[in-house]
């Protein structure tokens, strides 16, 4: 199997406004995938598999495993984290370079919360985490990566909310808060 996920530009656009002007623009960040069947963290026989599957499985939690089959098509074990993980970049990639950074808060919604230059930098380091998980077939890298901005984007939100509060003028984070003793 194979799969090649080709972005020369990604967030490259080009439009005609309302007046027919015609503008255009791009985003500085190239990706690449190459997916291949031979980047799996190991391979196995189903045979093996079958007989030994504890010894196999603890493979999983770092990337895929190929089960080799004789009369079918091999097989791809990995957690559903990994797939998950896997199929959101892929399609927030996607969308990157069809729609531009305003497509990818579609599948990434987190994303809008995160400033313009965090935005960018987050979608550049999906793009070479992505390449390198798919490269050594260390998809829990991606996996990783992903939950980590997720959780970034998040607590921009957190921070967004508490400014909007009454009681943010009085709280600041560098003055320690006395707390009654339980």
């Amino acid at each position: 199997m194979r799969l090649d996920v080709r972005v020369k530009t990604i967030g490259s656009y080009e439009y005609t406004d309302a007046a027919g002007k015609k503008i255009n623009g791009t985003f500085d960040i190239p990706v690449l995938l190459l997916y291949t069947r031979g980047m799996a963290v190991s391979e196995h026989t189903l045979t093996e598999f079958l007989q030994h599957s504890g010894r196999v499985l603890s493979d999983v939690e770092q990337g895929e495993i190929v089960l080799h089959r004789r009369d079918g098509e091999d097989l791809v074990v990995m957690t559903r984290g990994q797939s998950e993980a896997m199929s959101t970049v892929l399609r927030a990639l996607a969308a990157l370079a069809v729609g531009g950074e305003s497509q990818v808060v579609a599948v990434l919604p987190w994303l809008a919360f995160l400033s313009p230059h965090d935005r960018a930098t987050c979608l550049r380091e999906l793009g070479e985490v992505a390449n390198a998980a798919v490269a050594t077939g260390r998809l829990s890298y991606l996996e990783d990566a992903l939950y980590q901005w997720e959780t970034t984007g998040l607590a921009a939100w957190d921070e967004q909310r508490l400014r909007e509060r009454e009681e943010y003028a009085e709280y600041t984070r560098d003055e320690p808060q006395a707390l009654p003793r339980p």
